[in-house]
């Protein structure tokens, strides 16, 4: 009954992570981490010296052009439409929304006016205004027969794949990679839309992407939320 009770007395515990934690660090500073990693040979690559339009047509090549036109052309069957759509429809499609980036108007449609301030020429001459909001209406990137609930980006996965390889295929060859996250922006509706306060671009979709430091992007992934894997 006389011995001292022990239960109000505070003792201090030993860290048992101190000594690996010295241990760890004086082993980095006495050993390089990477003294096997071998040295960095420039390899001489040739200039692209292609045009803007052949470089494209690197990445949107015959195969990705037919895979839209069989999907686009399957959607609009779909829809009681005639898909009736070309190869060569498609990349006048394609040619007008690069144009409209660099050469806006308040209305893409403005492009088939005939005001001498709105009209443009190589579009009018290249597709008819209703044959460009058909194929507007009707694009698809995948058959909405066969979608992967899982992926909020299945219907574009397909074209994700295909120019992921592309960019795979004709990339530079570099020493210095980068993965970082990059914003698109978009004000419309999608369950994967992110808002990222202070950032130059803060609503639209965010990908994963793999760039050089050229710029070059290698690879991207759209950001699903936690359940995205790289």
């Amino acid at each position: 009954d006389n011995i001292p009770s022990n239960s109000g007395v505070k003792r201090k515990r030993k860290s048992l992570s101190q000594g690996k934690v010295s241990n760890t660090q004086s082993d980095c500073r006495r050993n390089d981490i990477c003294s096997d990693m071998p040295s960095w040979n420039n390899v001489v690559v040739r200039q692209n010296k292609l045009s803007p339009v052949d470089t494209f047509l690197l990445f949107f090549d015959d195969e990705v052009i037919d895979m839209l036109v069989d999907y686009t052309n399957r959607y609009a069957a779909l829809h009681n439409r005639e898909g009736d759509i070309q190869p060569n429809e498609m990349r006048c499609f394609f040619a007008i929304l690069l144009l409209s980036g660099y050469t806006s108007v308040s209305r893409r449609e403005m492009y088939w006016e005939n005001a001498l301030d709105s009209n443009n020429p190589l579009v009018c001459n290249a597709m008819s205004r209703n044959r460009f909001r058909f194929i507007m209406q009707n694009i698809h990137c995948n058959d909405n027969n066969g979608l992967n609930k899982d992926d909020r980006f299945s219907k574009l996965r397909p074209l994700c794949d295909v120019l992921n390889k592309r960019f795979i295929e004709f990339s530079p060859c570099e020493e210095v990679h980068s993965i970082d996250e990059t914003m698109v922006p978009y004000f419309g509706r999608h369950g994967t839309k992110q808002f990222i306060r202070g950032k130059p671009i803060r609503w639209g979709y965010k990908l994963w992407t793999g760039t050089i430091r050229l710029g070059y992007i290698e690879w991207f992934d759209p950001y699903q939320g936690s359940s995205t894997t790289l």
